[in-house]
């Protein structure tokens, strides 16, 4: 009569089950298209795990272009309180992306460095987006944001934004 019984799997069952669908398209997807998947496996696995890590680095190996991942890796390497190679993860993704995705790039950075109270270098992350995309109105306020942060008076606040709709 279309009653469905709830499941009974235990949501680590679930895990294992996605794990072998995620496994089956790696294999069946030809490499350069498949970040999406080794995302989802690193994201299925436990947070500031050495499997998100291993996923998240194979993605990169696979697709060097796909900012998500290496914003993903990024991360997973802070949980385990590895900044600096989080910060070398950035840095190696900025000289490897297409020029388009550069700023994606810059931008994850800095968020991140928010992340973790380095305000210093997310202003100047901030300001690198800002000259690379002058019309791209989020980045100047997040540089603005960040001044503010590091006890800028409002007049420099104000002057950032005055920059950003001249």
């Amino acid at each position: 009569s279309g009653h469905v019984s709830p499941s009974h799997e235990s949501p680590a069952t679930n895990v294992e089950a996605a794990n072998d669908v995620i496994e089956a398209a790696l294999k069946a997807v030809p490499h350069g298209l498949r970040a999406a998947l080794f995302l989802a496996k690193g994201n299925l696995a436990p947070a500031g795990s050495d499997d998100a890590i291993a996923a998240y680095r194979a993605g990169i190996a696979d697709d060097g272009h796909h900012v998500p991942l290496y914003a993903a890796l990024a991360t997973e390497l802070a949980r385990q309180n590895r900044l600096q190679e989080a910060r070398s993860v950035f840095r190696d993704a900025a000289g490897k992306v297409p020029d388009r995705a550069r700023a994606a790039v810059i931008k994850a950075w800095a968020v991140f460095e928010h992340s973790v109270n380095n305000h210093v270098e997310s202003r100047r992350l901030w300001r690198m987006v800002t000259q690379l995309h002058p019309r791209d109105a989020k980045a100047w306020r997040r540089y603005a944001d960040a001044e503010l942060k590091l006890g800028a008076q409002p007049v420099v606040v104000v002057d950032i934004l005055e920059q950003a709709v001249s």
